[in-house]
């Protein structure tokens, strides 16, 4: 998306993402933020606050991209723990090929290789 006057750049206030007003219309209130009234979330976000996940995997994916090698192990290490915790992951073994597989390494070097065309 080109923005402009017209299109106009918003982020979430969960993820801190930068996205356009058609896929940021909802608001929700964000756990740990010090604000009791709901902000502007993108919609991935929505999701994940609706279903009460622990984790704001549109955060931690922007982690991966980072430049800083420990914020890109932090990532790593809450997604997978993210996954653990996740029954739905854990009861079909994902979780011990996810980790086997070396999985978030492999995700962050594809992060890094990736051109801004794939990563859109």
């Amino acid at each position: 998306v080109k923005f402009t006057l017209v299109q106009r750049k918003h982020h979430c206030r969960y993820c801190g993402q930068i996205v356009c007003a058609d896929v940021s219309k909802k608001t929700a209130k964000v756990p740990g933020r010090g604000v009791s009234e709901a902000v502007r979330v993108c919609d991935v976000c929505y999701e994940q606050l609706e279903r009460g996940d622990p984790v704001c995997i549109a955060k931690q994916v922007a982690k991966l991209r980072s430049e800083s090698e420990t914020a890109r192990q932090q990532a790593a290490k809450e997604l997978a723990n993210w996954a653990s915790m996740d029954p739905q992951f854990a009861d079909k073994g994902i979780v011990h090929a996810f980790e086997a597989l070396r999985a978030p390494e492999l995700l962050t070097e594809l992060l890094q290789t990736a051109t801004p065309d794939t990563q859109a």
